[in-house]
């Protein structure tokens, strides 16, 4: 198992049993928690949100979630899904719904209300290469 792998495993161990919480345990905080196991650059910093409504006027001073995690990282994303690699952040979209998740393993994992979920390849818009970040 390599360093990234080893990332998004122990990212995903730590907050197994933990709820979905706004702030604290949400979709953004798991892809940074991930990120800065990687880069060891703290991304979740940038987040000060406590409930869904401070997320999402966050997520609409940046003039939407693909803005906000491009802003962050300081990179552009990439449609080019092959070129990721495992623990890059990757935007899905979820019922409609857009989320940030991570790959792993060719899928992206998400934390949502519902729990830690998989979500297809075929779901995933487009992505952020740490490596550029």
């Amino acid at each position: 198992m390599d360093q990234r792998q080893q990332a998004v495993r122990e990212t995903m161990l730590d907050i197994a049993n933990e709820p979905f919480e706004f702030g604290r345990v949400d979709c953004c905080l798991f892809a940074a928690s991930v990120a800065r196991r990687i880069t060891g650059t703290d991304y979740g910093a940038a987040f000060d949100h406590t409930d869904e409504a401070g997320a999402q006027r966050y997520i609409d001073d940046a003039g939407g979630l693909e803005q906000l995690i491009t802003k962050t990282l300081g990179c552009e994303p990439t449609e080019a899904l092959e070129s990721l690699r495992d623990g890059d952040p990757v935007l899905v979209d979820v019922v409609g719904e857009q989320m940030i998740g991570v790959l792993a393993a060719g899928v992206a994992i998400i934390k949502t209300s519902a729990g830690t979920l998989r979500v297809y390849p075929k779901r995933i818009l487009k992505g952020w290469k740490l490596d550029n970040a």
